[in-house]
């Protein structure tokens, strides 16, 4: 082998190495086009949306303290509200080191959440899609179907522990499991009965175009078997849209 040709074919080599970094590097910053549209509201757009989420909250647990059914919608757009202004503002320590700027996307039956990560030697956008779904009342499980750092498939190890790490900050119950080999985060909400002795139980999630519908009752311990007509809807967009 003459000096010229290992030279060419040590120069072919470095350029193959560069291309691959290069490409690994592209795909990594590459951004989920949901994400990047979530993080273009304007700030006065987000800081409704969180009011709207907060103030949907607030009616929906003024329902869940009365016995009977009740039902509540939130949208995608509240979520992010929220997560942009009020858990920016207030919850700064909910995210592990490194992730800012969660952001979600709602479709029919499957929930995507990004983020932005900086703890490494190449900022990316880990993105998670999934679904969510109560089995029992009380339990959701929410199924990983798919994680990515960028469009690179990401590893699992290290998601599902700062999930953990972050529904312990929460004060979540969180177990897992595996479904068909994908991993199963299954959340008890709530203890089964408060200070009054009632019962609250969330017995219906739905992943719906753009929101997310809940549903649920409150019986007591004297009345478990209460059927009273369902509480009103916790306040929509368009029912707020028309009181202003």
């Amino acid at each position: 082998m003459n000096l010229r040709f290992a030279a060419a074919l040590t120069g072919s080599f470095a350029a193959l190495a560069l291309l691959v970094l290069g490409g690994t590097y592209v795909a990594a910053r590459r951004v989920p086009r949901f994400y990047q549209q979530a993080l273009q509201a304007a700030p006065e757009i987000r800081e409704r949306q969180s009011d709207e989420l907060l103030e949907n909250a607030a009616a929906l647990a003024s329902c869940v303290r009365k016995e009977g059914s009740w039902r509540a919608l939130f949208t995608a757009d509240q979520i992010n509200g929220w997560l942009a202004v009020d858990v920016a503002k207030n919850f700064p320590e909910l995210f592990p080191q490194g992730v800012a700027d969660p952001r979600v996307a709602i479709g029919p039956d499957r929930i995507a959440i990004a983020c932005r990560y900086l703890d490494g030697p190449v900022e990316t956008v880990l993105s998670l899609e999934g679904e969510a779904y109560v089995q029992e009342p009380n339990v959701l499980s929410i199924r990983i179907l798919r994680a990515r750092a960028g469009s690179l498939p990401a590893p699992l190890g290290g998601l599902l522990k700062g999930i953990s790490n972050a529904a312990d900050k929460a004060g979540m119950q969180l177990h897992w499991l595996q479904a068909e080999g994908d991993p199963v985060a299954v959340i008890r909400l709530q203890p089964p009965r408060d200070e009054r002795n009632q019962l609250r139980q969330i017995e219906t999630i739905e992943l719906r175009d753009g929101e997310i519908y809940l549903a649920g009752r409150t019986t007591s311990a004297s009345n478990p078997s209460s059927h009273e007509a369902s509480a009103p809807l916790a306040a929509s967009p368009d029912a707020q849209s028309k009181k202003r």
